[in-house]
């Protein structure tokens, strides 16, 4: 491990954010994620996860490592997807099947909008639509989807002479092209599902909650259970994806004098010194006890 490596490794952030690993000629060799970056990266220079062959070959061709600090988990999932896909590096697996993340799809500007969850979208269906997303979990989408569904009934086809389809039976469509429900009623299912997805959704949850607590003291805690993962999908489904910023020589820099400043004022409080701001360690050798070496560390 070189200095530089050393040095960035000390003054990791404790945040979640994605990780990279470069060669000597700036060529990225691996992209991954952690919920915290610290622990993560550190644990790749443990020579005990030398036992894999991928991390054995790759290691020894790592002279320098970059790290992007994320808000949460959603967004490193997300950013290191992303910039696998961007730059293939050549120690990712498992992201390489192209397997894409879900969006939902809203096609706003039909008569009657239908609602989908999709991975992949053309461009005609792009220019006639929103989409939301991505969301990292297909599960969790599913879900959300369904409970929407439940919620604020929308057809899923664009047939007008078409008859009622088994959804509206089960009451998840509507049947707007029957002349069950007016297209100002439609467009109103449209619009709550739009401000959920944008985020407005705090009345909800509070709702739903609200509800489990009621569940729970009555111990009926299967149905508890159920709301308890409903707020937790919708809370997951409605986080933003802002990356905070790509981290540079600066940010190593400001992280590493801070980390200073935190270990002096530590051992300042240890040792009962007012004023701590240089240490000093000294070593002397002797060889054969005749020529005498010195040595000094200035730690400040």
């Amino acid at each position: 491990m070189n200095e530089a490596i050393q040095t960035k490794l000390e003054v990791l952030p404790h945040k979640p954010g994605v990780y990279r690993f470069l060669d000597k000629t700036g060529t990225i060799l691996y992209i991954g994620k952690a919920i915290n970056l610290y622990n993560r990266v550190r644990s790749y220079f443990n020579s005990d996860l030398y036992d894999r062959p991928r991390i054995k070959q790759m290691m020894p061709l790592v002279v320098d490592l970059e790290v992007i600090e994320t808000n949460n988990e959603i967004e490193s999932l997300v950013l290191e997807s992303a910039l696998i896909k961007k730059y293939n590096p050549l120690y990712n697996t498992d992201l390489k099947d192209d397997k894409s993340y879900a969006w939902i799809y809203i096609s706003t500007k039909d008569k009657f909008p239908t609602v989908k969850i999709v991975r992949t979208l053309n461009e005609k269906e792009y220019k006639k639509g929103e989409l939301f997303g991505p969301y990292p979990s297909g599960l969790a989408t599913k879900r959300i989807f369904t409970y929407l569904r439940k919620l604020y009934p929308f057809c899923n086809c664009c047939q007008e002479n078409s008859k009622e389809s088994l959804y509206y039976f089960l009451g998840l469509c509507p049947g707007p092209y029957q002349g069950h429900i007016t297209e100002k009623d439609y467009g109103k299912n449209i619009n709550e599902i739009i401000k959920f997805l944008r985020g407005r959704k705090k009345g909800q949850i509070q709702q739903l909650e609200k509800e489990m607590r009621v569940y729970s003291s009555e111990k009926q805690y299967e149905k508890a259970a159920k709301l308890r993962d409903r707020i937790s999908d919708l809370k997951y489904l409605g986080e933003k994806i802002e990356f905070t910023y790509f981290d540079t020589e600066e940010d190593y820099k400001t992280r590493r004098k801070n980390t200073l400043k935190k270990n002096f004022d530590g051992l300042r409080i240890e040792l009962g010194i007012d004023d701590l701001n240089r240490i000093e360690c000294y070593d002397i050798s002797n060889i054969q006890g005749k020529e005498a070496y010195g040595s000094m560390v200035v730690a400040q």
